[in-house]
């Protein structure tokens, strides 16, 4: 079997029948893969992403504003 095929396959297998109790994120900013494996972790994240949708929220809006006056 090619190593293409063996990589697909194994790709395929922890994609659909490997379970795990915890999820992985990709921190752009970090560039580092996070374990999200505690509700506090989570918790953590969601404020992280809480505040970063603020500042889009409040960036949009001053553009929208700043452009219709």
């Amino acid at each position: 079997m090619h190593s293409n095929s063996c990589l697909f396959l194994f790709r395929r297998w922890v994609a659909t029948g490997m379970t795990r109790p915890f999820e992985v994120r990709y921190n752009p900013h970090t560039q580092r893969v996070e374990v999200l494996d505690s509700v506090e972790r989570l918790e953590s994240l969601m404020t992280q992403l809480n505040l970063e949708m603020l500042h889009l929220n409040n960036a949009y809006r001053k553009l929208k504003n700043s452009t219709m006056a």
